[in-house]
C-alpha cells in the first residue's frame, strides 16, 4: 500500500477476501455475498407470525461493507499510506485525493463513501440484482478493472 496510486484487481480481491475472513465468512470472497450470509444468519425469520420480530435489533457493525465502500476504503488507505510513506521526502509524491476516497465540496476534502447509488432507484432493480449475484460479481470485477 502507498507505492502507487492505482491499485491492482488483485490487491483488491485479495483485501475484499481478508475482509470476508474478518467477519468470520472464509469460504466466501465477496463482501456483498458474505454481508447477505451474515444478515440472514442473524436476522432471517425464525417463524412466519413475526417475520421482521428480529430486523428491530440491526447492529449494522456485525456486517463487512459492502464492495462499492471497501474499495472506497482501500483507496483513502492507500493514499494515507503513501502520504506517509513519502513524508520524509524532500519531495514528496502525494497522491491526489479526489479518486482516492475523498471528494472536494467548498474547499475541503470529505470521505466519499460511495462511488455508486447507495440505493436501487426502484424495488425492481433490486429484486433484479438479488437474482442475478452473477450479474453483480461482473459489474464488481468490471470497476475494479478501471481503477487499474
Amino acid at each position: 500500500m502507498g507505492e502507487s496510486e492505482t491499485l491492482s484487481h488483485e490487491t483488491i480481491k485479495d483485501i475484499e477476501e481478508y475482509v470476508c475472513e474478518i467477519y468470520g465468512n472464509r469460504e466466501l470472497s465477496s463482501v456483498n455475498k458474505a454481508r447477505f450470509e451474515i444478515f440472514l444468519d442473524c436476522y432471517k425469520p425464525k417463524s412466519n407470525q413475526s417475520p421482521f420480530g428480529g430486523i428491530k435489533n440491526f447492529e449494522a457493525s456485525q456486517i463487512p461493507p459492502c464492495k462499492d465502500t471497501l474499495i472506497c476504503k482501500i483507496r483513502r488507505t492507500n493514499q494515507i499510506a503513501a502520504t506517509w510513506k513519502f513524508a520524509f521526502s524532500e519531495k514528496p509524491n502525494f497522491f491526489n485525493p479526489e479518486g482516492n476516497g475523498w471528494v472536494e465540496e467548498d474547499g475541503e476534502y470529505k470521505i466519499n463513501w460511495f462511488e455508486s447509488e447507495q440505493f436501487p432507484q426502484n424495488l425492481n432493480e433490486a429484486l433484479v440484482a438479488s437474482d442475478d449475484s452473477s450479474e453483480v460479481e461482473s459489474e464488481d470485477a468490471h470497476s475494479s478493472d478501471d481503477d487499474e
